[in-house]
């Protein structure tokens, strides 16, 4: 028996990433999805030392705060608050966090 070639794709069939990608952007969901994530994933994008400060974190209007429980700690971030916003971009891509505030 002769078996049909599976491995070609057709050409409307996209990935499951790119499904889950396009219907969240037809739902408009993808901005809040994208603040979920950020913040399930602050302490892999900043380590163990600041998270382990860090309080409540929460996004309004694609601005990130930060609660941060140590004031040398908060000063270090205030003035390298352009650094963490390129870690958060090279994550999750431009237009996620347009300002941070730690608070």
């Amino acid at each position: 028996m002769h078996r049909k070639n599976d491995n070609k794709r057709k050409a409307q069939t996209s990935t499951v990433r790119e499904a889950i990608n396009e219907l969240l952007n037809q739902y408009h969901l993808k901005p809040r999805f994208d603040e979920v994530q950020l913040i399930a994933s602050w302490p892999g994008l900043m380590g163990k030392t600041i998270s382990s400060k860090t309080g409540e974190i929460y996004m309004r209007n694609n601005v990130l705060f930060v609660e941060i429980s140590s004031g040398p700690l908060k000063y270090e971030l205030n003035m390298s608050k352009a650094r963490v916003k390129d870690i958060i971009e090279k994550k999750f891509g431009k237009n996620v966090v347009d300002d941070i505030i730690f608070i």
